[in-house]
């Protein structure tokens, strides 16, 4: 089984380095005791994923770059024990601190 869970916006300053968290479990998406496995993001051209990684319940991705006054949507697509898939999709806004 498929299914789009969350989206939210996030801000971040063109120079900044900044580690975002998806949480899962408090999104009522992955119940306790079904963890994910496998963690994947789609990120367009323009920003820049430094790295990601994922536990039980939560994904984590560091984001650089982007161009000022623009938005990047990022989807995180993750899979269950369960066998069930999840995406979690997140536009990043680019604006000045």
């Amino acid at each position: 089984m498929f299914k789009t869970i969350v989206s939210r916006h996030l801000y971040k300053d063109p120079d900044e380095v900044v580690t975002f968290q998806n949480n899962w479990r408090k999104n009522a998406a992955v119940p306790h005791g079904v963890s994910i496995t496998a963690s994947t993001f789609a990120v367009p051209t323009g920003i820049t994923k430094v790295s990601d990684t994922f536990d039980s319940g939560n994904t984590y991705y560091t984001m650089s770059g982007g161009t000022l006054w623009a938005t990047y949507e990022l989807t995180n697509h993750v899979v269950l024990d369960n066998g069930e898939e999840l995406d979690w999709t997140t536009y990043i806004h680019i604006r000045p601190k």
